[in-house]
């Protein structure tokens, strides 16, 4: 299995059978570039434009766009409802929050949340053993709310999305910041997990390249 950062809250996994997903494809009105993945499921979990462009999805391929359980294309997942602000979504709406099951691993993409989660919804969700969590900060949850959502998940793998990077138009919080609060870390081009590769038992926060814009 391999895990691809594009930029913002969009990632691209390809399966060891060669099997792709691709979750929120954003418009590149936002300023960042962005290719065409040939995605066999393309996954929205809300319809703001940078998380939500109809024009990524390859002919053919299956959309997942809501909660509920989804089987398409050979990917397994579970969308859950939750708030993108902590206003019970006054001022955002909502976004749905997915738990894939991709090679055995469990995937967990947390969108734009901007609420805390109780307990029963990290269970609905399951123990990740890859958690993709916002860091942007304007819409969503802070930086110290995702900690301790890292520290209730206890992820082998947490990586970051949604902070600045150069040429994106939306106000995020910079790398910068994102180091000060998670100061151990791993910066990586990917993440490639072979099918029942063991894991570590202590969370790694690793921060991707962003397919969008050349390695930091």
């Amino acid at each position: 299995m391999r895990l691809q950062w594009v930029g913002q809250a969009c990632f691209f996994i390809t399966a060891a059978n060669g099997r792709s997903l691709l979750i929120d494809p954003f418009q590149r009105v936002i300023g960042l570039p962005r290719g065409q993945f040939p995605a066999d499921v393309v996954v929205f979990s809300h319809n703001h434009l940078d998380h939500y462009d109809p024009g990524a999805v390859p002919p053919g391929a299956a959309i997942v766009a809501g909660p509920g359980f989804h089987d398409l294309n050979g990917f397994q997942c579970f969308g859950l409802r939750a708030y993108h602000d902590n206003r019970e979504g006054l001022l955002s709406g909502e976004v749905t929050l997915y738990s894939f099951i991709v090679d055995g691993y469990r995937i967990v993409h947390l969108s734009d949340l901007g609420e805390d989660l109780d307990d029963y919804r990290l269970v609905q969700l399951g123990k990740p053993d890859i958690l993709l969590f916002p860091a942007g900060e304007h819409t969503t949850i802070t930086l110290r709310q995702a900690k301790a959502l890292i520290d209730r998940f206890k992820p082998a793998i947490a990586i970051p999305h949604s902070f600045h990077i150069p040429g994106l138009v939306m106000p995020c919080t910079p790398l910068e910041e994102v180091i000060k609060i998670f100061p151990r870390h791993r910066l990586a081009a990917t993440v490639e997990l072979l099918p029942g590769q063991r894991l570590a038992p202590v969370t790694e926060i690793r921060i991707l390249d962003a397919l969008s814009y050349p390695p930091m």
